[in-house]
């Protein structure tokens, strides 16, 4: 909706006969909508931050690029490994190792 539609459906609706209570709800349900907007990260922060991580964690070609579909989708990176958030964390993302959430994670050398 561009800017002068905007203005224009926002004096209409000031200008008609509605009760203090709608108008309320309707400010109030404004305020969380842009607040709920300015809290939220868009999907384009999000991916940009999952680029940030799998670039970092060194992988490049196909799997840099299931590496950032994966995070995109809410998995955490950990080396060349992809743990789901709901059950895993990273143990060791030198070794790529996710182990399960509520475990003790053991640090091993790498083979």
């Amino acid at each position: 909706m561009s800017a002068d539609r905007w203005l224009d459906e926002a004096a209409k609706t000031l200008a008609s006969a509605r009760s203090r209570r709608d108008v309320l709800r309707g400010v109030t349900a404004a305020f969380a909508s842009a607040l709920i907007a300015a809290i939220v990260p868009t999907p384009a922060q999000a991916n940009s931050e999952c680029v940030d991580r799998c670039k970092d964690a060194g992988l490049t070609g196909r799997e840099l690029g299931e590496c950032i579909a994966g995070c995109a989708r809410g998995g955490i990176p950990c080396g060349d490994a992809l743990c789901d958030p709901a059950t895993e964390f990273c143990c060791n993302e030198s070794c790529s190792i996710c182990a399960p959430n509520g475990e003790t994670c053991v640090q091993v050398i790498c083979s």
